[in-house]
């Protein structure tokens, strides 16, 4: 089924495939938001978390009014922590990658042929442990010099984590946010067309739908692709094509970021009784 608008096509269809591709991505999706969970140093690699505000004592002190409580989603900003993406976040979206430890165990056996390799890949010789993460992009000096280093007396190297990836697509050229805040995960772009006339594109998903929307100039267009047969519920694939050429510049993709570190525990009793009385969630 394919329908026709005036800056977008869609189409929608339901195979097994599409339920493959669904339950791996999916899948895989959780089980990294549960392993950076479970590893603060994973999760250095995944994103970077800087609260903006002040601690005063051994409790965090918040303003919480509209004027000093910090909420910017376009800079990654959410109740004054500043949450990005890593130069290595698509890799874990994507296709994956390795996180190697090196530790250097007696600099007196490190020659200056491993020296020149150290720096040739942007590490430090001197480093008494660093990090060198490998991703399907990696050039074959940085594997290489991994090798060279593992069989090396002067170093000890070990693979802290392996990553095959998510399973989704991101061109490299579309910038990634990290949203705690949301569900789902949300694509802007702009296009332009052969007349030069502009055009904003949202393209979101939600439970059992997808909805869109096109901003021009002078127009605006929305509209939703939804299942309404629970029988192909996690079979469902939405297609769109765009009017125009796309600047890719423009391209953002922000995804729900839900680590349970984030969480707080809220207990709340609502009588006298704490077991028939007594409510206890995360947020």
């Amino acid at each position: 089924m394919k329908e026709n608008y005036n800056n977008i096509s869609i189409s929608e269809d339901f195979s097994y495939q599409n339920l493959v591709q669904i339950e791996n991505i999916t899948r895989t999706w959780f089980q990294l938001m549960v392993n950076l969970n479970e590893s603060t140093l994973l999760r250095t690699f995944f994103a970077t978390e800087q609260y903006l505000g002040s601690s005063q004592g051994g409790n965090l002190k918040v303003e919480t009014s509209t004027d000093t409580l910090q909420n910017n989603p376009a800079e990654g900003i959410f109740n004054n922590w500043k949450i990005q993406a890593t130069e290595y976040t698509r890799h874990f979206l994507t296709s994956g990658l390795i996180i190697y430890e090196v530790s250097l165990v007696d600099k007196e056996l490190v020659d200056d042929e491993i020296r020149q390799s150290i720096r040739d890949t942007n590490m430090d010789e001197f480093a008494a442990r660093q990090y060198k993460v490998i991703t399907p992009e990696s050039s074959q000096s940085d594997m290489d010099v991994i090798r060279k280093l593992s069989i090396h007396q002067g170093y000890n190297v070990v693979d802290v984590h392996r990553w095959a990836g998510c399973g989704m697509k991101i061109p490299k050229t579309t910038k990634l946010r990290l949203d705690p805040n949301i569900v789902w995960p949300i694509l802007t772009f702009s296009t332009t067309d052969k007349l030069n006339c502009n055009r904003k594109y949202a393209i979101e998903n939600s439970s059992n739908i997808i909805k869109w929307s096109v901003e021009a100039t002078e127009s605006r267009e929305s509209g939703c692709l939804l299942v309404t047969n629970k029988i192909v519920q996690g079979q469902a694939r939405g297609s769109f094509e765009v009017v125009g050429e796309v600047d890719h510049d423009s391209s953002i993709l922000t995804l729900p970021y839900t680590c349970a570190s984030f969480d707080i525990l809220t207990k709340i009793k609502l009588g006298q009784d704490d077991d028939e009385q007594l409510v206890i969630f995360t947020s």
